[in-house]
């Protein structure tokens, strides 16, 4: 049996910090030759929400491009982290995520 040759994708890290982007560019754009087809937005940190995730998850998501989320841990302690995981999870229901968190 032949190996298949694996397909590679190119994914993008967004967060707050990132703005001003051009979503539909995004969707056309390569890094390193691959497309970009997947963005990881950062949700939150401690338990408060990223203030541009919503905006960033609508408009990946209208271009096309799949969409996990990620979660900055601000917990000192393993109550604060089990308190920092339960919000996370209560506050994602709702959204469609292509990746896992």
């Amino acid at each position: 049996m032949a190996a298949m040759a694996a397909i590679k994708y190119a994914g993008i890290d967004v967060s707050r910090w990132n703005a001003a982007l051009d979503y539909k560019k995004l969707a056309k754009a390569t890094i390193d030759g691959y497309r970009i087809r997947f963005a990881m937005l950062r949700f939150s940190y401690g338990c408060g929400k990223d203030t541009l995730f919503d905006k960033h998850y609508k408009n990946f998501k209208s271009v096309g491009i799949n969409v996990g989320v990620y979660h900055w841990m601000l917990a000192q302690n393993v109550a604060q982290a089990k308190q920092e995981a339960a919000w996370l999870v209560k506050q994602l229901k709702g959204y469609e995520l292509d990746y896992p968190v």
